[in-house]
């Protein structure tokens, strides 16, 4: 663990590495009323593949953030929730944003001017956000690549300005046309190419999730060492 305080606010890198998680594929939401008000802090996964990794961040959110989260199997997916206006009210200082922040979600500007705090962000983010695809070739090991797609093109930015500072090398970003229920929008992707992308990935940011880590180590085990 990393402490660092900047504007008053003591970060560490298994803070960072929560903002990630929550810019990936989280939510704060807040809602008051006369009747009522309530503070959520929400992270949505795949209902069967993220079940391990999510056992392990309800670890990592209760040992940084003070308060056991409640993991909840929805019909379609499974969420880790808190119930806290304090703990929402520190990631929204941190710069995390409350509501829909699909399409201007950043790299906190706090987190930015340490290094550190960014490659755990990153971690965070893509354990969450970005997949791995392994190319199959008739007389070579598969050929890895890392995809980052998301709706935020200020976000797709930062993450490149981050993998610059340990040389790791991609392709994009470019523009993707989409279509969901009917309606239009449009992401911004990057490619991770190659196993020497992959190694420095590794070495600098690595990943906590599971099914990214057996991927790489499966890969790995049956097409020789990545070099």
């Amino acid at each position: 663990m990393k402490n660092m305080k900047t504007n008053n606010i003591n970060l560490t890198t298994e803070l960072a590495e929560i903002c990630g998680i929550i810019a990936g594929d989280g939510h704060l939401s807040r809602y008051i009323s006369p009747q009522r008000t309530h503070y959520k802090v929400s992270v949505f996964g795949h209902k069967k593949d993220d079940q391990e990794y999510f056992l392990e961040i309800k670890d990592l959110f209760e040992n940084e953030l003070g308060k056991r989260p409640i993991l909840k199997n929805r019909i379609s997916c499974i969420e880790l929730r808190l119930n806290s206006k304090e703990i929402l009210h520190k990631l929204e200082r941190i710069g995390i944003s409350v509501g829909n922040k699909s399409g201007s979600v950043h790299i906190p500007k706090i987190i930015q001017k340490q290094h550190p705090l960014s490659l755990s962000f990153l971690r965070g983010l893509a354990d969450t956000d970005f997949s791995i695809i392994l190319k199959k070739r008739k007389t070579k090991p598969a050929y890895p690549r890392i995809t980052a797609d998301m709706k935020s093109k200020g976000l797709i930015y930062d993450v490149c300005n981050v993998l610059k500072k340990v040389g790791i090398t991609y392709y994009g970003p470019y523009q993707r046309k989409r279509l969901r229920n009917g309606s239009h929008y449009t992401t911004y992707q990057i490619d991770i190419n190659g196993n020497q992308n992959l190694d420095l990935w590794i070495k600098h940011i690595g990943f906590r999730n599971p099914k990214h880590k057996n991927k790489i180590e499966n890969r790995s085990s049956e097409n020789a060492h990545l070099t």
